[in-house]
């Protein structure tokens, strides 16, 4: 994905996500590919941690679908906006990794 379609997903700023993206190139966690005027980034699948990565960011995005109903009826959590529902952040959580 591009550092626009990440920040759509993700909503963070672009300056963080090319930070915390410019590490995890270094960390060799992550591979960049340039196509004219955008640079694309994947998971290096073939990482050693890989797989105990991708396990943690799964189980922690489901931790949200229990957490938030949680939180809220304690006010620690505003009642989010009509954005993408618990199945489809998990979706996209999976796609970034």
């Amino acid at each position: 994905m591009h550092v626009r379609e990440i920040e759509r997903r993700s909503g963070l700023n672009d300056s963080t996500i090319r930070q915390e993206l410019r590490k995890l190139v270094r960390l060799d966690l992550v591979r960049s590919r340039r196509d004219s005027n955008r640079v694309y980034y994947r998971a290096k699948t073939e990482n050693p941690l890989y797989p105990e990565i991708r396990n943690l960011v799964l189980k922690t995005s489901g931790l949200v679908d229990v957490l938030k109903p949680a939180l809220r009826t304690r006010g620690f959590a505003r009642p989010s906006s009509s954005g993408p529902s618990p199945a489809e952040k998990k979706r996209q959580a999976a796609m970034l990794i």
